[in-house]
């Protein structure tokens, strides 16, 4: 399910310097305008960990080719209780 309000982060996969942050709206969806260059991402929502144990991107680095809008989908996992 879509969250609002969560912070999304993409660092510069050479030496993890953050370049940019936002938040999602309502619908769960944000947009980064990227160059072309090796990137990480981090998500934090409260209530929510990161990455999710069967999410399809842990958190590793990955490569953009040519200018790209970024808005990937990146599961979540609810935070356990103990």
């Amino acid at each position: 399910k879509p969250i609002e309000l969560a912070t999304v982060r993409i660092f510069r996969a050479e030496d993890n310097k953050l370049l940019e942050s936002r938040i999602t709206r309502k619908d769960g969806h944000y947009g980064l305008l990227l160059e072309p260059g090796e990137y990480k991402i981090e998500v934090d929502a409260k209530g929510y960990e990161f990455p999710a144990r069967d999410g399809t991107y842990k958190g590793e680095a990955f490569r953009v080719h040519k200018p790209l809008i970024l808005a990937l989908d990146i599961p979540l996992d609810p935070e356990e209780n103990n």
